[in-house]
């Protein structure tokens, strides 16, 4: 009758809304994967040279023994402090990187919590309405 009517309406409109919201979730999902791709080449290449800034200073290190018989003292190491301080800085930049992307693959899934919920409210609501139509 005229309620139940209005109720299919009613139902019909949220049914409406909540897919215009999955549509939204989706696209924000699609947007983050894109973005979490490009961190990912990011926190590759930082990941190349922090290897190669690391390699770099144990080649010299290993030079310096194999030549003196010793490892180096401060003294000497601070002839290539550079060595040292890029390997520190390209191991921080990685851990950056590596820590935006674990933040992201929270969010992710998060994210897909609230998108298999609206999925399964539009599944109800379709239920709903499909059980007025019979």
């Amino acid at each position: 009758s005229n309620k139940l009517y209005q109720m299919k309406i009613a139902l019909e409109n949220e049914l409406s809304n909540m897919k215009t919201k999955l549509n939204k979730e989706k696209q924000i999902e699609n947007e983050s994967d894109e973005k979490f791709h490009k961190l990912s080449e990011i926190y590759e290449e930082k990941t190349k040279i922090k290897a190669a800034a690391k390699a770099e200073l144990k080649k010299w290190m290993s030079e310096f023994e194999e030549a003196n018989g010793r490892p180096p003292d401060n003294d000497e190491r601070a002839s290539v402090k550079h060595l040292f301080i890029r390997h520190k800085e390209s191991t921080a930049a990685a851990k950056e990187v590596q820590e935006q992307l674990e933040n992201m693959m929270k969010q992710k899934e998060e994210h897909e919590l609230v998108i298999e919920e609206v999925t399964k409210n539009c599944d109800n609501a379709n239920n709903i309405i499909f059980t007025f139509l019979k």
